[in-house]
């Protein structure tokens, strides 16, 4: 205490003036019982909000003051409540089937193979991230009706074959064309090796129609892909890239879209995405079939 504070705190003694004292405040600690009801609560609820979590705990006869100590315990713990990432719904018919192919190609070699798919790009940019100081209230304008392109693309050993762009809805004669356009070119260009198109189970792909066009042209494909997995597709790799270099980029004309995501997509090296394959499929079966 330093000589000034000491001589108020006489002059205050003398006066008989009251000194002012910090409200004590009661701390209460969560019991161990507590604790372990509310993560079981939340490891087999994930979408239960903080009032649920405390809702169920009152209904459960389980001593919690209230909402804001279960916040702050499930913060402590390393909870985090947020949006959870799309994925594909997998059965237990879906496992079996990734689990089986997983350990058909696992020690296959993957330099004939071209990964394929479609994807949608939008010019209006989704989940964009800003720095801005504390106090400040970004903005970020968005388009009523912005432009979106539907692109195929493969990739392999090779090289990528060209990005090609569907123009309306994609049916089983647009993917005909598309593979005469980008798939056909590209096979022609490297004879050797005898190039085996991977693609998914949308219906335009295994039509009847897309078949006998795929026959009729030599177009051979993998016939057991599994279902609802392009987490092991290293194509939805590529695709991330891309995205993620419009992700805080606005495109307002589809001509002007087209053009970026055709300029990115021929500057990305897919040697690295395809290695991983093999990786893959490993991850998959450590998994049981399940989501990698």
């Amino acid at each position: 205490m330093g000589i000034r504070s000491l001589t108020r705190w006489r002059a205050l003694v003398r006066q008989r003036i009251p000194l002012a004292r910090k409200p004590r405040v009661f701390k209460w600690k969560m019991p161990l019982d507590t604790r372990r009801a509310v993560s079981s609560y939340i490891n087999s609820h994930y979408d239960f909000t903080v009032d649920q979590v405390l809702e169920e705990c009152r209904e459960k006869r389980v001593r919690v003051p209230s909402a804001t100590w279960v916040k702050t315990f499930l913060l402590k713990s390393s909870f985090s409540y947020r949006s959870p990432a799309r994925t594909p719904l997998l059965t237990e018919e879906h496992k079996k089937k990734r689990l089986a192919f997983a350990q058909k190609y696992v020690n296959a070699s993957f330099d004939n193979w071209i990964f394929s798919d479609e994807s949608l790009f939008s010019g209006n940019p989704t989940n964009a991230k800003l720095w801005f100081k504390k106090g400040q209230q970004p903005l970020l304008a968005s388009v009523k009706h912005p432009a979106s392109i539907m692109v195929w693309m493969g990739i392999g050993v090779e090289g990528c074959t060209e990005p090609y762009l569907h123009e309306g809805n994609v049916i089983s004669e647009s993917y005909q064309q598309c593979l005469r356009t980008a798939y056909l070119p590209f096979v022609a260009k490297h004879p050797r090796p005898r190039f085996i198109l991977q693609q998914d189970n949308a219906s335009m792909h295994v039509s009847r129609s897309t078949r006998a066009f795929m026959a009729s042209n030599g177009i051979e494909v993998v016939s057991d892909w599994p279902p609802n997995s392009p987490d092991i597709n290293p194509i939805e790799q590529v695709w991330g890239v891309v995205k993620r270099r419009f992700k805080n980029r606005r495109v307002l004309a589809r001509n002007a879209l087209w053009t970026n995501v055709r300029d990115a997509l021929r500057h990305v090296d897919p040697g690295p995405f395809v290695a991983k394959m093999g990786e893959n499929l490993r991850k998959v079966i450590d998994a049981g079939g399940g989501r990698i």
